[in-house]
């Protein structure tokens, strides 16, 4: 049997070649971002809270009105299937970011008809997070703000995430390494450009309004593994001075957890200590889960000399 040399994807039926993937340059997603998507990731090759993410990607297809022309069950059995064929390509002790994208189809098709989905893998590069794992990462507000609920809604997740792209990029033009935290129209703290935010103050865990933010689903698990580990949980409307403030922060998403935020706007968070104690019960937990240490997974993908290096 000849060695599978590319990646394999789903779109429109067929489970095909990425080199074959092919949709039309008359999709709407294409077009304007009208479309909606999920992100998981595997651990050990198993995807993580599969259902509940298909769940989001349902509601989020039914606030959208998009017909993806497949039951969630149809859609599970795909995105096993997916993850399955791409097996023989992942790195020993790799894992997965998995990927679901539903546009509402071609411009020339009828907008309740002809979805075009398409569901798709590539590895995480846990050498990147490996270095936020032990290094933190800077965070930095900028002046474009995430759009109000009342425009759309949080819960969502849309493929048009231009205002966050927009928010990040101009963080990043004063330090391209910097995390971009997005404040609301009266200059409270939301979210990361695809990550959820939460601070530490006096061992409790804060939670920007929800009413502002996507529900993450790596954010609702981090509020059940507080809850095992008897940490009080909080919401609110919180202004970049409470996370001045803070003990600890970190951004939470999919694909890398949990990543520790060591500064917001140049001024450190807490003493600065990456991860800090409530942040490494919970990579714990995330490990507990896994069933190994994630950031001792991440780790594994450095040079021996550079991980030396930065354990120091």
């Amino acid at each position: 049997m000849a060695e599978q040399q590319e990646f394999m994807v789903y779109v429109n039926g067929n489970i095909v070649p990425e080199s074959q993937a092919m949709i039309s340059a008359l999709d709407r997603g294409f077009r304007w971002g009208d479309a909606v998507y999920d992100t998981e990731r595997t651990f050990a090759g198993q995807i993580f809270k599969l259902d509940a993410h298909l769940d989001r990607l349902y509601r989020s297809l039914q606030y959208t009105h998009i017909n993806a022309g497949l039951s969630q069950k149809e859609m599970k059995n795909i995105t096993l299937e997916v993850v399955e064929a791409n097996q023989p390509l992942l790195e020993k002790h790799g894992d997965f970011n998995v990927n679901q994208v539903v546009s509402r189809g071609n411009l020339s098709q009828d907008v309740h008809k002809g979805a075009n989905v398409a569901v798709y893998c590539r590895p995480i590069t846990l050498k990147k997070y490996a270095q936020h794992y032990i290094k933190g990462v800077k965070a930095a507000t900028s002046t474009t703000r995430r759009t109000p609920p009342e425009s759309l809604s949080p819960k969502a997740k849309i493929a048009n995430k231009m205002n966050h792209f927009v928010s990040e990029f101009e963080a990043k033009q004063v330090d391209p390494e910097t995390f971009v935290l997005m404040l609301d129209l009266h200059g409270n703290v939301t979210e990361g450009a695809g990550s959820n935010f939460m601070f530490v103050k006096d061992n409790c865990i804060k939670i920007p309004n929800r009413r502002n933010v996507l529900q993450g689903i790596t954010m609702e698990t981090v509020l059940e593994f507080a809850e095992n580990l008897g940490l009080e949980c909080e919401e609110g409307d919180y202004t970049p001075y409470d996370v001045y403030m803070a003990d600890e922060a970190f951004f939470c998403t999919s694909t890398a957890c949990l990543l520790p935020a060591t500064s917001l706007n140049g001024q450190t968070i807490g003493n600065g200590e990456v991860p800090g104690p409530i942040t490494k019960s919970l990579f714990g937990a995330f490990s507990d889960v896994a069933g190994f240490d994630i950031m001792d997974q991440a780790l594994g993908f450095l040079p021996k000399n550079e991980r030396q290096a930065l354990e120091g």
